[in-house]
């Protein structure tokens, strides 16, 4: 009797462990959540430079939405069905270039330091407008995410994902 209910809770937790989320589902979870609090180190490594330029836009990517409508396995590729609504921020590299040119003045003598902490303040202020404006466009779209089998890790396919990298860029061209 003991080894039929062993038997029975063995294919029960199997049955139930497979019912759960599949890897690149909860990898592309973790990712966003990352975003959305601000974790861009567990993104980018020991990148700081580009942690530094991510961290900008924290408060644009809290604004992110997403729902996973479906995801498909198949071999070596994983895909994800999203649709995603991220905030659109063009328009914000001419605006820092417009408040910096009227505040040309005090830049003017600055040592590069100083320089690039004003452009971080004025790129920072420009973004904080934009996302807090009456007119503030987001882009809403659904479209695939692709995940590529390596070895044993599912791996984000950059060259298959221009959707998700134009909403996670959030209009911008630079990246």
């Amino acid at each position: 009797m003991k080894k039929i209910l062993s038997v029975l809770i063995l294919i029960l937790l199997t049955i139930v462990s497979c019912g759960g989320k599949h890897a690149t589902q909860k990898d592309f979870e973790n990712t966003m959540a990352s975003l959305q609090k601000g974790n861009v180190s567990s993104l980018v490594g020991n990148d700081k430079e580009t942690a530094e330029a991510l961290m900008l836009f924290t408060d644009a990517y809290k604004k992110i939405t997403y729902k996973i409508n479906k995801v498909t396995v198949n071999d070596n590729e994983s895909i994800l069905n999203v649709t995603m609504k991220s905030p659109v921020l063009t328009g914000v590299m001419q605006e820092v270039q417009k408040k910096s040119m009227q505040n040309l003045d005090k830049l003017m003598g600055k040592s590069g330091k100083e320089l690039e902490e004003e452009s971080k303040k004025i790129f920072s202020e420009v973004i904080s407008q934009k996302l807090n404006s009456p007119d503030l466009k987001y882009n809403e779209e659904t479209f695939d995410v692709i995940y590529t089998k390596k070895g044993n890790t599912w791996e984000l396919n950059s060259e298959r994902n221009n959707k998700f990298m134009k909403l996670l860029t959030l209009g911008f061209d630079v990246f």
